[in-house]
């Protein structure tokens, strides 16, 4: 966890780990799955259960029944999505012309100055890793 990194850029991170995460459960489930023999790990040991479970047949319900405002309630739910914001992203130009590099001072709009609570003056480009950000004054 970055300590000026976005609320929104981390959740964006969180939420790919976990994407990969889960892809990687999944390959490891089908491979227990397909071959028992890999139940068991030093650690740790896999156990398959089956369990039966009942299922509401809706569509075997006549359409009355399923039409009818009686049996329905609205009801409110939030999700939390994310969007990529690159147009805010796009329009960050290195002041020198040339390739960014960490280090680099950048031009920034007075919206973008806004968001990132810098001026022109204070604002950087710097390198986490293999990801660039812009930074801003308060460290």
């Amino acid at each position: 966890m970055l300590v000026n990194r976005p609320t929104a850029d981390e959740l964006a991170d969180v939420r790919a780990e976990i994407r990969t995460l889960k892809a990687r459960e999944q390959e490891l489930r089908d491979m227990v799955l397909h071959d028992p023999g890999k139940c068991r790990g030093v650690t740790h040991e896999v156990v398959i259960k089956r369990q039966n479970r009942r299922v509401f047949l809706r569509d075997k319900l006549p359409s009355h029944i399923i039409q009818n405002p009686e049996f329905w309630e609205e009801r409110e739910a939030k999700y939390v999505t994310l969007r990529k914001r690159e147009a805010m992203m796009a329009d960050v130009r290195p002041a020198m012309g040339r390739a960014i590099r960490p280090g680099d001072p950048v031009e920034l709009h007075e919206a973008q100055a806004a968001f990132f609570g810098a001026t022109n003056d204070d604002a950087v480009i710097e390198a986490f890793g293999n990801e660039t950000h812009i930074a801003a004054g308060r460290f």
